[in-house]
């Protein structure tokens, strides 16, 4: 359980790491950039879910129709998250 959440951490830095060296990039494309976010909880939690969408919505006002963001919350840390994440991936590759 810590590993597989540890895991998620690791991916979730990443995942920002890339968002954000890829944001002047986005300047420059045709298409808006893609970002997901995936939420353990509900985003009006009062807690680390909030503050992420809170930074959502900051990406979304701050790059405009460059961006496009999408996500998905209530999601358990079980296999079913798997599932999330590939949806997800699909969606930002078509």
């Amino acid at each position: 359980m810590q590993l597989s959440r540890t895991l998620k951490s690791l991916g979730l830095c990443i995942a920002t790491g890339l968002m954000v060296s890829a944001a002047p990039i986005a300047a420059f494309a045709a298409e808006p950039l893609k970002v997901a976010f995936v939420y353990l909880g509900p985003r009006g939690d009062g807690g680390w879910t909030q503050q992420h969408d809170m930074g959502r919505l900051g990406l979304e006002k701050e790059m405009g129709d460059k961006i496009k963001t999408t996500f998905v919350e209530n999601v358990p840390e079980t296999a079913d998250s798997e599932r999330v994440f590939r949806q997800l991936a699909s969606m930002a590759t078509s």
